[in-house]
C-alpha cells in the first residue's frame, strides 16, 4: 500500500499519509491508511485516536463515538497519552473535554504537547484562552509557529 522509498517503513507513515488524504478532502483513501495501520499495528491508543479524529472530521460521528468509547474504556484500565482523547474530543467539537485532556496530558508531561501549536483539529481553538494558557504552560510562545 504504502510506496518504497525513504519514510515508507517509518512507523507513523500510514497515519502521516491518512492524515494528508483527509486534508486533500479524499476520505475513503485516508481510511484506507488508518485502517491499514490498525491492521499492521492492531488496536492500539494512537491507531484507534487517529481514526476516530478522520471519523469525525469526515462528518461520520457515529463512528468516531463508538473508538471514542473504546478508548474512554481502554483509559479506565491503562496509561496511555491524554493527548490521545483530546484530539479526538476536539475533532468531535467538544473543546472542554478537550482542553480538560490537553491539561491532564500538560500535567503529566507527554510527549504530545510538544506538538500541540501543530495539531488541525486545535485550529479553531487557537485564540481560546485556555489554548494559549496551555502553549505557555509548556513553555511555548502562543504566536509563533
Amino acid at each position: 500500500m504504502i510506496q518504497a522509498g525513504y519514510a515508507a517503513d517509518h512507523a507513523d507513515a500510514r497515519a502521516a499519509l491518512g492524515f494528508a488524504w483527509l486534508a486533500k478532502g479524499d476520505a475513503g483513501r485516508a481510511f484506507s491508511f488508518f485502517e491499514s495501520d490498525l491492521d499492521n499495528r492492531g488496536r492500539l491508543p494512537r491507531q484507534l485516536s487517529n481514526l476516530a479524529v478522520a471519523r469525525y472530521r469526515s462528518g461520520q460521528p457515529e463512528q468516531g463515538r463508538k473508538l471514542l468509547t473504546e478508548l474512554e474504556d481502554m483509559a479506565a484500565s491503562r496509561f496511555f497519552s491524554p493527548a490521545l482523547l483530546a484530539s479526538i474530543y476536539f475533532a468531535a467539537g467538544d473543546a472542554d473535554a478537550g482542553f480538560m485532556k490537553l491539561q491532564e496530558a500538560v500535567d503529566a508531561k507527554v510527549r504530545d504537547v510538544l506538538f500541540l501549536r501543530q495539531w488541525a483539529v486545535l485550529e479553531e481553538w487557537r485564540d481560546d484562552s485556555r489554548y494559549l494558557d496551555l502553549v505557555r504552560a509548556i513553555g511555548f510562545s502562543p504566536t509563533e509557529h
